[in-house]
């Protein structure tokens, strides 16, 4: 359901705020989809995770914690459920 649609700015009791609307004193915040962003992988890792991905499409748990280990850096550590996450939606994009 659009919000945006159903509130039009003529309405006396809709004030906007900081990033949102108020309307009868509940806030809504709208956000772009720029504001939502994924793991972006290095070069490196990408290379690793496709490596990986042309032996087995399907790594098991064990597998993914061991990429995870492997690719995790100190400043960005890298957990299984991203490995997994990469994994799904590879698999999806080469089915299309």
């Amino acid at each position: 359901m659009d919000v945006k649609r159903l509130i039009h700015e003529g309405s006396p009791r809709m004030k906007k705020s900081n990033g949102g609307m108020i309307f009868s004193d509940h806030v809504f915040f709208f956000t772009t989809s720029s504001a939502h962003r994924g793991r972006v992988f290095s070069e490196e890792q990408r290379e690793k995770l496709l490596r990986q991905f042309e032996s087995d499409p399907y790594p098991d748990q064990q597998r993914r914690r061991e990429l995870a280990e492997e690719l995790s850096t100190n400043a960005r550590p890298i957990g299984m459920r991203s490995i997994q996450i990469w994994f799904q939606n590879k698999r999806q994009r080469e089915c299309k």
